[in-house]
Order: C-alpha cells, then structure tokens, then sequence
C-alpha cells in the first residue's frame, strides 16, 4: 500500500500531517487489528505481538498471526535494486490487470509482460 503525495500540492503541509497521522504506530496497530493485518511500524509490531502473547489462550488463527508477526523481524525486501523496474512492474500489473478482467489470457498476459521486459532490457 502506498499513501503519497503530488509535489504540486496545494495542500502538502496537511497531505504530510495526514500521512504522519496514518502511519503512526499506534494507528498502525489499530489497522491491523482492524483489517486483519500485520503492523508496519516495529513498535506496533512488538505491541501487536506481545498483546497476542498474554492472550491466555489462542485460536489457530491467533496463533499463526502469531507467527506471522515474529517472521516479520527477519525479513528482507527482495525486489532487486536494478534499472527501469518500475517498466517491468507496471508490466506486470497492467497485463495481470487486464487476465483479471478476462480481456487476456492468463498464458497471453504472461508473455506479453515477458515481450515487454525483454524489449525494456534491449534497449
């Protein structure tokens, strides 16, 4: 999820005060609590799983969010740093988009993503 801002803003000082206010830890808690998430904060990330910890018993559910959010303190970002990855992102996203809409096929979104990033490499 992404939360951004136009640089031609006439309004960035708030956009920025909404940003910081929906990003807090405490208001990241509440999110995941509420839509069934995990925190994207480490503070709220820690309170989310010590809060599950001193549940006196846990449903499977609770316990694979459990799980889950201790996973979180070991993890990496995969994407590769590498030129033009935006290109093969939207790519991606726009022929996945249009198999999801059944305006392709699976098999023909696929390879006109791959057509595309090898053009993107080529050139």
């Amino acid at each position: 999820m992404n939360l951004t801002v136009s640089r031609g803003s006439e309004i960035a000082d708030r956009a920025l005060d909404f940003a910081l206010f929906v990003t807090s830890s405490e208001n990241q808690l509440a999110f995941a609590k509420a839509a069934n998430v995990l925190p994207s904060t480490k503070a709220a990330l820690e309170q989310y799983v010590a809060e599950l910890e001193q549940l006196p018993e846990t449903t499977p559910a609770e316990q694979a969010r459990k799980v889950s959010a201790l996973q979180l303190r070991e993890a990496e970002v995969l994407v590769p740093a590498m030129k033009d990855l935006n290109r093969l992102q939207q790519a991606i996203y726009e022929n996945l988009q249009a198999a999801m809409l059944g305006q392709k096929s699976v098999e023909q979104a696929v390879t006109e993503a791959a057509n595309q990033w090898n053009q993107a490499l080529a050139s």
